[in-house]
C-alpha cells in the first residue's frame, strides 16, 4: 500500500509540474505589455521585443514589413542576414536582436502568431546616423581678388545635421560683407583680400549634444590671389 500510495504522488507531483509548464490549451495566446519603437545609434545592437504568453502549440514569427521578407520561424532563423539572431530564453520571449545595426535596418517589423486569424505587433527601428563629411573636399582653396567663389561642406547623417560656418577664432560670417552662408555652401561675392583666412565648417544634429559628443569640424583655408 505504501508503494501504491508513493508512486501516486509521485504521479501527482508529475501531472502539476506539467500543468505548470505548459499553457492550458483552451486559452489563445496573447501578447504581454504595448509595443514599444526602439531608436538606436548606427552600429549597435537593436533588440525588438515580443513577449507571448499561453503559446500552446503555435508558432510565433518575425517579419520586415517594408520587403515582406520573413526573418524567422519559431526558433529557426530564416533570413540569410549573420546580424540577425533570436534571444530566446524561455517560451515567453521570441525578442528579435539586430547586431551592429546599419542606416537600411530602418524600418518596420512584425511579430505575429500563427493564429486564426493572425494576431500580430509591429515595432518601428529608428536608427540614428551621427553627422559625418561625405566628402572631405579641397582644404585650401585659391580665388582671384573680385570673383565669386564657394566653399563646400558636405555632410550626411540622420536626422539630417545642421552645418554652421564661422572664421577661425569663431568670428561670425556677416552677410553685409557680401558672405553668405547657405547651409553646406558658403558663397562669397567679390572675394577680397579681407575675406582671406581660414573658414570653419560645424556639423552638429540635435540628437548628437553633450560632453559625450565632439561637433563635427572641418577647416578650409581661402587664398586671395591680387588682380
Amino acid at each position: 500500500m505504501r508503494k501504491f500510495h508513493g508512486a501516486l504522488l509521485c504521479l501527482c507531483l508529475t501531472l502539476q509540474h506539467l500543468t505548470q509548464a505548459h499553457p492550458r490549451a483552451d486559452l489563445e495566446p496573447e501578447f504581454v505589455g504595448e509595443p514599444s519603437n526602439v531608436t538606436v545609434t548606427e552600429g549597435s545592437t537593436a533588440l525588438l521585443t515580443c513577449v507571448v504568453e499561453n503559446l500552446g502549440f503555435y508558432r510565433v514569427a518575425w517579419i520586415r514589413v517594408e520587403s515582406q521578407t520573413i526573418l524567422s520561424i519559431h526558433t529557426h532563423i530564416i533570413t540569410r542576414n549573420y546580424r540577425i539572431t533570436l534571444d530566446h530564453k524561455n517560451r515567453q520571449n521570441w525578442n528579435l536582436a539586430i547586431a551592429s545595426v546599419e542606416e537600411s535596418d530602418r524600418g518596420q517589423y512584425m511579430c505575429q502568431i500563427n493564429t486564426v486569424p493572425m494576431k500580430k505587433r509591429i515595432t518601428y527601428l529608428e536608427v540614428l546616423v551621427p553627422p559625418k563629411f561625405v566628402d572631405r573636399g579641397e582644404n585650401e582653396v585659391m580665388a582671384r581678388e573680385g570673383t565669386n567663389i564657394t566653399l563646400s561642406c558636405k555632410v550626411k547623417g540622420y536626422p539630417l545635421p545642421t552645418v554652421t560656418w564661422e572664421r577661425e577664432g569663431g568670428q561670425e560670417i556677416s552677410e553685409s560683407k557680401g558672405r553668405m552662408s547657405q547651409g553646406e555652401d558658403l558663397n562669397i561675392v567679390k572675394v577680397s583680400r579681407l575675406h582671406m583666412g581660414m573658414y570653419v565648417c560645424t556639423a552638429t544634429s540635435s540628437f548628437y549634444q553633450g560632453p559625450a559628443y565632439q561637433p563635427v569640424t572641418r577647416n578650409v583655408m581661402l587664398h586671395v590671389l591680387c588682380k
